[in-house]
């Protein structure tokens, strides 16, 4: 079916992502992008691996020292990352 009115091009990705069930796969990827942006230059070169996993985000870093200050502010995190996208996308974080 061809429409005859034109959309954007934010509307037009936004209805394919929805239509073919990759919204949440897209959401996840973003997430893990902003991370270096949020938690800075220091946080994300000690961060060796991101990924989600049911719903769940783990984060795999090289520092243990890191890993507990950040284990400490967890739910700031989720918040801020969450608050980023506008949007619920990451439940728990995991930290490895």
């Amino acid at each position: 079916m061809r429409r005859t009115e034109s959309i954007s091009m934010k509307v037009a990705i936004g209805e394919f992502l929805e239509r073919n069930k990759l919204r949440k796969k897209f959401d996840q990827t973003e997430v893990i992008s902003l991370w270096k942006t949020l938690f800075g230059p220091a946080v994300a070169n000690r961060t060796t691996q991101l990924f989600f996993r049911d719903g769940k985000l783990y984060v795999s870093l090289s520092s243990s020292v890191l890993r507990q200050e950040l284990s400490m502010g967890k739910t700031k995190i989720i918040k801020a990352l969450n608050d980023e996208m506008n949007q619920e996308v990451v439940k728990e974080i995991v930290f490895k």
